[in-house]
């Protein structure tokens, strides 16, 4: 694929990732950004956003519908830049 289509932007796919990949990957960008979240929080919170995928039709079409699944705002704007 990234001889196809050039390099890979960095993001996770939130529509085939876990609940483990999704809380590694916000993780660190929330630290960075000031947003505290403990790790059980983050853990939850990573398998509302998968569990939520997958009882409501399997696929995120906007990182927007997030809010659906009781993410915070702030959180939703870091998942922006990282999924």
């Amino acid at each position: 694929l990234t001889e196809t289509f050039g390099e890979k932007s960095g993001k996770l796919d939130v529509n085939n990732a876990g609940a483990e990949a999704i809380a590694n990957r916000l993780r660190e960008p929330l630290q960075r950004a000031s947003v505290a979240m403990p790790e059980e929080d983050l853990q939850k919170l990573a398998k509302d956003i998968a569990e939520y995928r997958a009882t409501h039709g399997g696929l995120y079409r906007n990182i927007d519908e997030l809010s659906a699944a009781g993410v915070k705002p702030e959180v939703i704007n870091i998942a922006k830049q990282e999924l």
